[in-house]
């Protein structure tokens, strides 16, 4: 998040002390002139001549927001319990939030913060203990797996997850699986709720995050 403050024009600087509100920030990423920011306050959208803080009473249906997240000039929110929501603008105005999907809120499960993946129209959600799996363009939950390879993911809570080429990556910390995955025909998938097809990579340290590097995913 400083790396991304230190990148913004030099009008940013002057608002430093208003940052932090609402707090705190659990995910942030660069749009346009400026910043949008996922806070437990709400969506917070920050730009050169907009600052506006989007919650509730705006039809986020949730308060708390842990990701924010974008794809090509689309951007989505996902709330602490999993609503998902996409910014809709009109040009250079933001219009507001239009809430996807509120079927992974019954679970009443938390969401893993600043964790989601987005691979052609499927977005990767990891819970603490569970991963959906939603399409984007259909606005519906693909699927919600709990166990991989010989781990119950309620027992051992996703970390991270990161996609490489065709395979995704599931991080408990100290163990990472992966399993290559049909992203362009995902339902039609019938092994992912095989726990047996995800495959445990050995690892020597405990691995909270991935960064892609050129060609080479590497483990944090």
């Amino acid at each position: 998040l400083l790396c991304l403050l230190l990148g913004l024009p030099s009008f940013a600087a002057e608002g430093w002390t208003t940052y932090s509100e609402p707090f705190p920030v659990h995910s942030a990423i660069p749009y346009r002139d400026g910043l949008i920011l996922a806070t437990d306050g709400g969506i917070r959208v920050m730009l050169k001549f907009v600052d506006k803080a989007y919650a509730s009473a705006d039809g986020l249906g949730g308060a708390r927001f842990y990701t924010v997240i974008k794809d090509g000039e689309d951007v989505y929110a996902v709330s602490e319990y999993g609503v998902i929501a996409k910014l809709v603008a009109n040009g250079d105005a933001i219009v507001g939030w239009e809430v996807l999907n509120r079927s992974f809120f019954s679970n009443g499960v938390r969401t893993i913060p600043d964790a989601c993946v987005i691979v052609g129209n499927i977005m990767v959600v990891p819970f603490e203990n569970r991963i959906g799996f939603f399409d984007i363009e259909k606005k519906l939950s693909v699927l919600t797996i709990d166990h991989i390879a010989n781990i119950s993911l309620m027992a051992q809570s996703p970390k991270a997850v990161a996609v490489h080429e065709d395979t995704l990556f599931v991080s408990t910390g100290k163990s990472v699986y992966a399993r290559k995955m049909n992203w362009s025909n995902l339902s039609g998938d019938i092994r992912l709720i095989d726990p047996a097809s995800w495959t445990q990579i050995p690892v020597q340290k405990e691995v909270n995050s991935f960064a892609l590097k050129g060609n080479t995913l590497e483990m944090q």
